[in-house]
């Protein structure tokens, strides 16, 4: 790694930081050897065999022996869908909580989904809560301040399993740190995917294949790569109408994000610069560079020249069209838009590949936190320990690759989702919140990548693999397509990314984040764009002079001061 590079933001070895949490949650002599060693096979039914006694971590993961009734937010509209018999008031959630764990969940209120924050914000101001919600940053941070909020740091490390431990510690525990004030713990985090935030680069194979080149591995084969999609008719359609790379209006987008990071930069997030001070990372000097970058490929007609007024839903509309060559995209990309590419030209081959550096070495990605929610507790709440054990029970379900606590749950989880519930995308009504394991999809790529390699499907261990598999690649076509494209290719890319960039602060908004900043986003994302199309880059440095007088530093200082 360069010395450019060296202290300037948060790196951190991914697969260095799975296997130091696979392997301290696994071990038999660590903590946690209770909860994972002899707990009892299901919370309902489980009882100590005759001349034993239950350590008290055994208990904790127990069903209650009098049922508990737990209020909570729900939310209806698309996206959450129920089979006959089930409602958002008693659904496959609700019952199985009630059966492994006696606990009963009730909704204080249901509200459109696009209406829930709004819900939430009425429910703090008037101080009438629900049990259970799950919180953004802000609405969390309000409630710490009006002392709304149970700690939760003693029923987390008593109730917790093991398997949920892993999932949610993952990289250092860094999903707990927006949670965490005075040494008290106010919000269990409920992540997603680490791979969402992170960028793959897929090119059109078949583009390269017509016009004898290689997919590009360093900024200039980027650029070489670019001129030809735009110039060479790859499509071999007799006109001048295909864009090489897809590139959207706003600030956080993908590919803004790979092609800046070949330079060491790492926009709308904050990094440690040489002597560890915390800094912004859109206004660092190699930022200035990456927009050199984008100013060139602008110029010779890689973006679409009207990039700066269109959205994201528009330029997948060109993607999906045959127009796009690269997209610098998640993980899950292969679903949607590619998959829609294939359905208009089967002809189509799209590969993913490690996005490009400057000098063709393993790249160093931004990402940002897999956790923007956490789940709290009112504090005068009986039982905050209700919610870690539900935790318990849908990472046994959805998560575990080897649940020991609910296997017969996973059984019919998985069973329903096979058949009842098909389609239905039952996940989105977990009780009492969906999250997910922020590698899950990692470990499934490397299940199904060992079964490829082999062709054993008893390498295939984990029932999510065995689902993927079984249920969305083996019966082939376009899903399957999509799905061996997204775990064989595109997790394999994610998976050899060992150094990752993380924003240096992930805490509550600053007094001036919250007066400032959208200002000064405005202000950024209008430079940004203006000097990709063609602005003098000298814009730059009297962007970078006016966003410190406008708020910048004092953001900074009010940043730094809570170190």
């Amino acid at each position: 790694m360069s010395s450019r590079r060296k202290g300037k933001a948060w790196l951190l070895s991914a697969s260095a930081a799975m296997l130091i949490t696979t392997v301290a949650c696994s071990s038999n002599d660590g903590p946690n050897a209770a909860t994972s060693t002899a707990a009892p096979s299901s919370g309902a039914s489980a009882v100590a065999p005759e001349g034993t006694k239950d350590t008290q971590a055994e208990i904790n993961l127990k069903a209650y022996p009098e049922p508990v009734t737990v209020t909570i937010g729900a939310t209806v509209g698309a996206g959450i869908n129920y089979p006959e018999g089930e409602s958002v008031d008693d659904n496959i959630h609700t019952r199985l909580n009630k059966e492994m764990l006696n606990i009963e969940y009730k909704n204080k209120f249901v509200v459109e989904a696009s209406k829930l924050s709004e819900k939430i914000n009425l429910a703090i101001a008037s101080d009438d809560l629900p049990d259970v919600l799950l919180v953004g940053t802000e609405q969390m941070q309000k409630m710490v301040k009006n002392d709304q909020l149970a700690d939760l740091s003693q029923v987390y490390d008593q109730y917790a399993s093991a398997e949920l431990k892993r999932n949610l510690e993952y990289q250092n525990k860094v999903s707990f740190v927006p949670a965490e004030t005075d040494g008290k713990l106010y919000g269990i985090p409920a992540p997603k995917d680490y791979g969402n935030s992170i960028p793959v680069m897929y090119v059109r194979q078949d583009w390269l294949d017509a016009l004898g080149l290689e997919p590009p591995k360093t900024m200039d084969e980027l650029t070489a790569v670019a001129k030809a999609f735009v110039e060479k008719d790859p499509d071999k359609n007799g006109q001048k109408d295909t864009f090489a790379i897809s590139l959207e209006s706003g600030m956080n987008t993908l590919a803004m994000d790979a092609i800046a990071s070949a330079f060491g930069a790492y926009p709308s997030i904050m990094v440690k610069d040489a002597s560890g001070r915390i800094v912004y990372g859109s206004t660092q000097p190699e930022m200035k560079e990456a927009l050199k970058k984008m100013q060139e490929l602008y110029k010779l007609g890689a973006f679409d020249p009207e990039f700066g007024i269109k959205d994201y839903a528009v330029t997948v509309e060109k993607i999906m069209a045959g127009k796009v060559g690269i997209l610098f995209g998640a993980f899950w990309n292969p679903l949607y838009p590619l998959k829609q590419n294939l359905e208009n030209d089967p002809n189509a081959k799209w590969n993913a590949y490690p996005i490009p550096t400057l000098d063709g070495g393993t790249p160093v990605p931004k990402a940002l936190p897999f956790t923007n929610e956490w789940i709290v507790v009112r504090k005068a709440f009986a039982h905050p320990e209700a919610i870690v054990k539900s935790m318990n029970l849908w990472t046994d379900m959805f998560i575990s690759s080897k649940p020991e606590l609910f296997p017969e749950a996973q059984k019919r989880w998985y069973e329903a989702i096979g058949s009842t519930h098909k389609g239905l995308e039952a996940h989105n009504y977990a009780r009492p919140f969906f999250f997910d394991s922020p590698f899950g999809n990692l470990e499934v790529g490397r299940e199904l990548r060992e079964y490829h390699a082999s062709n054993d499907e008893s390498k295939l261990v984990s029932a999510k693999a065995k689902d993927v598999f079984t249920n969305q690649i083996k019966p082939g076509g376009l899903q399957a397509w999509a799905m061996e494209k997204m775990y064989y290719e595109a997790e394999a890319v994610l998976d050899g990314y060992k150094e990752l960039v993380y924003p240096a602060y992930v805490g509550a908004s600053t007094p001036t984040m919250l007066s400032k900043g959208p200002t000064l986003g405005k202000l950024e994302s209008e430079t940004f764009v203006n000097i990709i199309m063609g602005a003098s880059l000298d814009t730059f440095d009297a962007f970078v002079e006016k966003y410190h007088k406008l708020g910048g530093d004092d953001i900074l200082k009010e940043i730094n001061a809570q170190k």
